[in-house]
């Protein structure tokens, strides 16, 4: 979890393939979230994105981080 926390701290942009924050991980996603300080876009992955966003916006502290959709779901992401 530290090493994750420093990578964490280095990233700028997060891109969500299918991960829908459960509950129960809840704390772990809250506290690497927190950790992203340079965070500016996030790109979400997913049938579920609209779901996806909503919870994102309760973790994210900072408003100005731009959530995107990807609007494929076949090959991962990569921008």
């Amino acid at each position: 979890f530290k090493k994750a926390i420093l990578i964490a701290e280095q990233t700028n942009i997060l891109i969500v393939n299918g991960y829908s924050f459960p509950v129960f991980n809840r704390i772990i996603d809250n506290k690497l979230i927190e950790a992203m300080v340079n965070l500016e876009k996030i790109y979400i992955q997913s049938p579920n994105a609209n779901n996806i966003k909503k919870i994102l916006k309760e973790l994210i502290k900072k408003p100005d981080i731009e959530l995107i959709d990807v609007e494929y779901w076949e090959p991962f992401y990569i921008p």
